[in-house]
């Protein structure tokens, strides 16, 4: 009986957005955010969106991101004036000292908002994103991830935020295990373990070396969670890996201090953009899957308008 030989495929990713660019477009639109009073920021967030999606290649084929400012500007009202009542109640209940009553109300609001959130920016981010034609999805389940949601925060509150580690990564697992690229399944492979042990040697070193060590730190926790996202497809599977250096993390952590600092975070393009060239040329992609010829999932049925579906990124 023969054997199936298997050829491993190698992929890599190519950034190549330009400095002056992204921070002339993060400037206007943050000024027209501010004249809006922060109206512009759905307009703001899909434009520079589109800018990375345009500028990051994959195989010589750029993502497309379909996102539009329209879409989005619903669900950032919806948002906004739940957060504005809250606020309101929480400034008339200080009239009648009752205050801390609506500020317990007000967290149970967020405490379902939150994940509502987080659940819809996720579907919403997918499904606007494709590349080569072939789509991304997101089919993870509302009610299932607010559940576990709540769930995790109650732990993460009663271990006074020991289990806030679990909660990282059962987050980053049910995002992600959800998530679709074509046919092929999104997994996420990160254990609590690993996690916590860079966290912790990552917390003492940076203390103990009065923050030099935090570089390194970064540079593991981006890895980390690179290193554990995988492809998979009728049992093959495409795996990440990250060639992130200290020396790029030190320098876009520089220049983020001093774009903080100096420029009012009016230059915050600048770092954006630093960010993604030094995390995204250093992603390969190996395995025995083709993505050459990755099949187009069947897309589902356009839904009815969904009132809680909150179009966020």
């Amino acid at each position: 009986m023969e054997t199936e030989v298997v050829e491993i495929q190698s992929y890599k990713l190519k950034y190549s957005g330009k400095n002056a660019k992204l921070t002339g477009l993060f400037l206007v639109n943050a000024l027209l955010s501010v004249i809006t009073l922060s109206f512009y920021i759905p307009w703001m967030k899909a434009r520079i969106n589109k800018y990375l999606y345009n500028n990051t290649k994959f195989e010589g084929k750029n993502f497309e991101f379909e996102g539009t400012g329209a879409e989005m500007f619903g669900s950032y009202l919806k948002v906004f004036f739940t957060l504005a009542v809250l606020g309101t109640l929480y400034y008339l209940a200080t009239f009648i000292e009752m205050e801390n009553f609506v500020l317990v109300f007000g967290y149970f609001i967020l405490l379902f908002l939150i994940p509502l959130i987080i659940h819809g920016s996720m579907r919403y981010r997918m499904e606007s994103s494709s590349w080569n034609g072939v789509p991304f999805s997101y089919v993870g389940s509302r009610t299932e991830f607010i559940f576990n949601f709540v769930q995790w925060t109650f732990y993460s509150i009663i271990t006074l935020g020991i289990y806030k580690f679990w909660m990282v990564i059962h987050l980053c697992k049910y995002l992600l295990d959800h998530s679709r690229f074509g046919s092929m399944e999104v997994r996420f492979k990160g254990k609590v373990g690993e996690y916590f042990l860079i966290w912790l040697s990552g917390t003492l070193l940076s203390w103990m070396t009065l923050g030099v060590y935090s570089f390194w730190y970064i540079k593991k926790l981006i890895n980390f969670f690179v290193e554990s996202t995988s492809l998979y497809k009728d049992g093959r599977e495409i795996k990440f890996k990250s060639n992130l250096k200290t020396i790029d993390v030190f320098k876009f952590s520089i220049l983020y201090l001093f774009v903080s600092v100096f420029t009012l975070g009016l230059c915050t393009g600048l770092v954006i953009n630093m960010i993604f060239s030094a995390v995204l040329n250093n992603v390969e992609l190996e395995g025995t899957v083709d993505l050459r010829a990755i099949a187009v999932a069947k897309k589902e049925e356009e839904e009815e308008y969904d009132f809680l579906y909150l179009k966020l990124i």
